[in-house]
């Protein structure tokens, strides 16, 4: 519990030291850390982090996304990342465009892992949309995400609070 304190005090050290209100802060992590926090107990067997499960909730009273993204660093022993965002300090580009386009002519590799390139031309089994009948749909939406300062994004890697 003493290096969990420690590591919040590293990661709002920026903001602290840079005068940033961080009271529209939002931590993302994943799942099994949320959940090592809230298992985590103090000496009198009273949870330390009550409002928090490994579904999300408040830690160090701001709320928690869990994600998956969040991920792990160098594998499952590296530990994982925990990310401390001020969300006023995120700044989003969108113009709201969908460009959606359709085919009826179009060979599609229907694979998660598509081993076809159309620059090298290797071989993979495709599916031919006028020969089955179907129609492609992609519809793409473009919208970027950039930090209004240096500072709005913190994070902690490597992290193994209460974890195997």
């Amino acid at each position: 519990e003493a290096n969990v304190r420690q590591d919040i005090l590293a990661v709002f050290q920026p903001w602290i030291v840079n005068n940033v209100t961080p009271s529209n802060a939002v931590w993302i992590m994943s799942a099994t850390t949320a959940l090592a926090l809230s298992l985590m107990v103090n000496s009198l067997g009273q949870p330390s982090f009550p409002g928090l499960s490994m579904t999300g909730g408040t830690f160090q009273g701001l709320p928690v996304i869990v994600s998956e993204s969040a991920g792990v660093v160098n594998g499952s022993a590296g530990g994982h990342i925990v990310v401390l965002l001020n969300a006023r300090d995120i700044m989003l580009a969108d113009d709201g465009t969908v460009a959606v386009d359709a085919s009826r002519e179009a060979s599609l590799e229907m694979s998660d892992a598509p081993a076809g390139s159309a620059a090298t031309g290797t071989g993979a089994s495709l599916v031919s949309m006028f020969q089955t009948n179907s129609v492609a749909i992609r519809a793409e939406r473009w919208i970027n995400w950039v930090k209004a300062r240096s500072t709005a994004v913190q994070y902690l890697k490597s992290v193994n609070w209460g974890e195997a």
